[in-house]
């Protein structure tokens, strides 16, 4: 921020600045339990393996390459690979010694060559790498803007807990969900919905980044009667009572009393913007509090949509942190 001679002046403007704008939108309020398929961007390496080749030898051409855990393979000797399926066809195929990958690590990208091995059990040319191309699992579509029919969910992104980091997403599908059954969560203990996918997509998937999961609405039925509510700004956000909407049996949608207990730095961009607390004795008896599959949960306060459930808190399920929806909304602003 700019320092100002003029002292009032300086109060004045950096006031302003912190001051977040005050949204003219309303949106579909979300609370639908939602069934998740993710692709990748091309075959993700979730591990690094050695096997005995042909000669007794025990090798690892992918390790002896460089690449590491967490790596994109986009290329193979120059033809584009958008799948574990791609490069298992390209290398069933191969007819030089060597393959030169194309392979993207973090924001860049780069190439290395290496070179095949014939693995003894099997017969067949091996890498070494463990690849694979798709995620998949429950959450909760926080609300759908018709302006431009995207939609926003989860309030953080999906992680792949096989490289510990955000999901790279090419493409996926959202459908209808119905949960079928509660683990409900204890201390030290996270509980999680359970749910069952309904057969076609609702929507498609464009982004997945800290922010949570967004995309475009292909099918809006299911939100018909959906209430619709403005979109408050992070300054408008307080402690004190306010509701989340969430599903935890089947397809209904029910509101439920938190408490917002603490704000934490409102220019904080990531997914812990607020601590709240869950009071309903009708969720906690179902739920113990907050579970996995209800991140996304919209939080509605003074009659405005202001916020997701995003985290449980391991050690007190009835606790757990929210993200701001204005953190999301700038995510959908520029949905095409």
């Amino acid at each position: 921020m700019k320092k100002f001679k003029n002292t009032c002046l300086a109060f004045i403007l950096s006031f302003s600045l912190l001051v977040s704008p005050v949204y003219a939108k309303d949106v579909v309020l979300g609370g639908a339990c939602i069934g998740v398929s993710l692709s990748s961007s091309g075959a993700l390496i979730t591990d690094i393996s050695s096997f005995e080749n042909t000669e007794g030898e025990t090798v690892s051409p992918g390790k002896s390459s460089g690449i590491k855990k967490g790596d994109i393979i986009t290329e193979f000797n120059g033809e584009k690979v958008e799948s574990a399926s791609d490069l298992e066809r390209l290398m069933t195929g191969l007819k030089t010694r060597t393959a030169t990958l194309k392979v993207i690590r973090d924001n860049g990208f780069f190439y290395t060559t290496l070179i095949p091995e014939k693995e003894l059990s099997s017969g067949r040319l091996k890498l070494g790498l463990w690849i694979k191309d798709e995620a998949c699992g429950i959450g909760t579509l926080t609300y759908f803007d018709p302006s431009n029919s995207s939609f926003a969910a989860l309030g953080h992104g999906i992680i792949d807990p096989d490289i510990n980091d955000v999901f790279n997403v090419r493409g996926g599908n959202i459908s209808e969900a119905s949960v079928v059954s509660v683990d409900k969560g204890e201390k030290g203990e996270p509980g999680e919905l359970n749910g069952l996918f309904k057969e076609g997509a609702v929507g498609s998937i464009i982004r997945n980044n800290q922010s949570g999961l967004f995309g475009k609405i292909s099918e809006d039925s299911f939100l018909s009667e959906r209430p619709v509510f403005p979109v408050g700004s992070k300054s408008q956000v307080h402690t004190g009572p306010a509701l989340i909407y969430s599903s935890i049996n089947g397809t209904e949608i029910r509101q439920f009393n938190i408490e917002i207990i603490k704000i934490l730095n409102r220019g904080e961009k990531g997914t812990k913007n607020m601590i709240i607390k869950i009071t309903d004795p009708a969720l906690i008896e179902k739920t113990g509090g907050i579970v996995q599959g209800m991140s996304g949960s919209p939080i509605v306060q003074d009659g405005k949509l202001i916020g997701a459930v995003t985290h449980v808190f391991v050690n007190d399920p009835a606790r757990g942190y929210g993200i701001f929806i204005e953190n999301m909304e700038k995510e959908t602003e520029n949905i095409i």
